[in-house]
């Protein structure tokens, strides 16, 4: 399962990278939403990125709901909760992964 080894690191980075980040915040202000939104929408970079990311988010969400092979259903579930709670970092290199993993098995991705 070489091909999908690299995937699967991208994922994990995907997650533990943004959370230590994210953590000093959630340390200071606990999950407060509105704090959030008024930092992610502080400047106009801040904001560039912010949309970026919810594209992003939206086109693999769309992806990820229309791939019927060879990712299984309960591997696209998976790859949407870890979109919806931790985010595109770690959700694209997941699904990859699946992908990788199932044409290492030999059943083929389109």
């Amino acid at each position: 399962m070489r091909g999908s080894v690299p995937w699967f690191a991208l994922a994990a980075l995907g997650a533990l990278l943004p959370y230590g980040v994210f953590w000093p915040f959630l340390q200071v202000k606990g999950v407060d939403l509105p704090a959030l939104w008024g930092q992610v929408s502080a400047s106009p970079g801040s904001q560039f990125f912010a949309m970026d990311v919810l594209v992003s988010a939206l086109a693999l969400a769309l992806w990820i709901l229309r791939e019927r092979k060879p990712v299984s259903r309960p591997q696209r579930i998976a790859c949407l909760l870890g979109l919806g709670l931790v985010g595109v970092s770690f959700a694209l290199p997941l699904f990859l992964g699946f992908r990788a993993q199932i044409e290492e098995k030999g059943v083929g991705a389109p």
